[in-house]
């Protein structure tokens, strides 16, 4: 099972989100994941969800979770048993290195709960299969803003529209998803850890 932490932009004019030009980050030649990072989005309105997905049962978690989530709180998720629609027979689960998911609060709470924690190194987006869902919903929910020309909404419309679209995503796209692994770490491999389409 594949779970983290994400949050969707909150627009009041999802229309004009969306049909914005998005500022683009070019590497330089020789870059490599040592310098991939996630930017920090100050000041920015969110609807932040716990999701998790599972290969044949695609998503199986789609919780909304505080703005300032601390390890107390997500450990409480796992305690109350969130996760168990999506673990398979053996109980392995990939996040990020974020560190409210890795506390040692939370590693206990997971190792109480017969779960293994699958770690990967630190700022290795190309691995991590849910971050491309997370791209792929974004830009579902823009298109459609794009098609109704959706000039105006509130947070509660907002949130109503990700939790429709994450709990009407396609199974078959996450495991597409997975599918891609062999031919990422393949990639990786060959490109001695450069950044790849992925």
């Amino acid at each position: 099972m594949y779970i983290d932490i994400v949050g969707f932009q909150y627009k009041r004019n999802p229309y004009e989100l969306a049909t914005t030009t998005k500022a683009k980050s070019w590497k330089k030649k020789g870059e490599s994941l040592v310098v991939t990072r996630k930017g920090k989005k100050e000041g920015i309105e969110s609807a932040r969800y716990l999701v998790g997905i599972t290969y044949d049962h695609g998503i199986t978690v789609a919780d909304e979770v505080p703005a300032h989530m601390n390890g107390p709180f997500f450990a409480q998720m796992i305690r109350f048993n969130h996760l168990e629609p999506g673990l398979t027979q053996h109980r392995r689960v990939l996040q990020d290195n974020d560190r409210v998911q890795n506390s040692e609060f939370v590693k206990k709470k997971f190792a109480s709960k017969n779960i293994t924690l699958v770690e990967i190194p630190p700022r290795s987006p190309d691995v991590n299969v849910i971050e491309n869902l997370f791209n792929q919903m974004r830009g579902e929910l823009n298109k459609q803003a794009k098609i109704a020309k959706q000039k105006k909404q509130t947070m509660s419309e907002f949130k109503a529209r990700v939790e429709s679209t994450l709990n009407s995503y396609s199974v078959l796209k996450v495991n597409n998803l997975i599918d891609s692994l062999p031919r990422r770490i393949d990639a990786l491999i060959k490109g001695k850890g450069t950044r790849l389409k992925y």
